[in-house]
């Protein structure tokens, strides 16, 4: 796996404060796709961004990204995330 395959987003750093907006945060995922090779997407302290579960879905259902968020407020990401992201407990 090449490092261009992997996107990693901590929105707890100032130099990601201008995706606090789930479009704005899209914008910058999509802009670095690798579109002929999967992808791994790894989004910190989700919950800064409002409405984040719209670029998640959006993500999810690419054949080529594999989307892994975190958050410190779990209880919240789970009242507001479905499913089809817990694949386990931690």
């Amino acid at each position: 796996m090449a490092d261009k395959q992997i996107i990693h987003i901590n929105l707890e750093e100032v130099e990601y404060e201008n995706l606090h907006d789930y479009k704005a945060l899209h914008e910058y995922i999509m802009d670095r796709l690798q579109t002929d090779e999967m992808n791994y997407i790894f989004i910190d302290e989700v919950q800064k961004c409002k409405y984040f579960e719209k670029t998640v879905d959006s993500l999810y259902v690419k054949k080529n990204t594999d989307v892994y968020i975190t958050g410190s407020n779990a209880n919240m990401l789970s009242r507001r995330t479905c499913n089809p992201y817990i694949t386990e407990d931690i």
